[in-house]
């Protein structure tokens, strides 16, 4: 399935000789997906970052353990509710309450967890 994402736009997913959906692959991704998983990275300690975090709307914050933080630096993952133009806001009120973010991004859906939640497993 990693292969039909990187040649196709539209997809039609079938289950049992029946069409489950079809449509823009983006579009499906979103529709999937109600909640969005955010992964922050800031230039400040847990204590520092976590209040801001949770201030600025962000749900169930939980600090990302790895051995290739450098000091002063943390991790989170945070879930997030909203379309676009809120988790861009979302960026400029954490960079507003003078939080130094270095990395944002949101955890991307693919093809095969699209397919994995429109499918029961139903063979014909």
């Amino acid at each position: 399935l990693s292969d039909v994402s990187e040649i196709c736009t539209d997809v039609a997913i079938l289950e049992a000789g029946k069409l489950v959906a079809s449509g823009n692959i983006g579009t499906l991704q979103q529709q999937i997906q109600s909640t969005r998983i955010i992964t922050i990275e800031v230039l400040a300690d847990a204590p520092q970052a976590e209040p801001v975090l949770r201030a600025a709307g962000l749900h169930d914050v939980q600090p990302v353990e790895t051995n290739h933080l450098l000091p002063g630096r943390s991790r989170w993952q945070a879930s997030f509710h909203g379309d676009d133009r809120a988790l861009s806001d979302l960026l400029t009120a954490l960079v507003h309450e003078n939080l130094p973010v270095v990395h944002f991004s949101e955890q991307q859906t693919d093809i095969e967890d699209v397919f994995m939640q429109l499918t029961q497993g139903i063979v014909s």
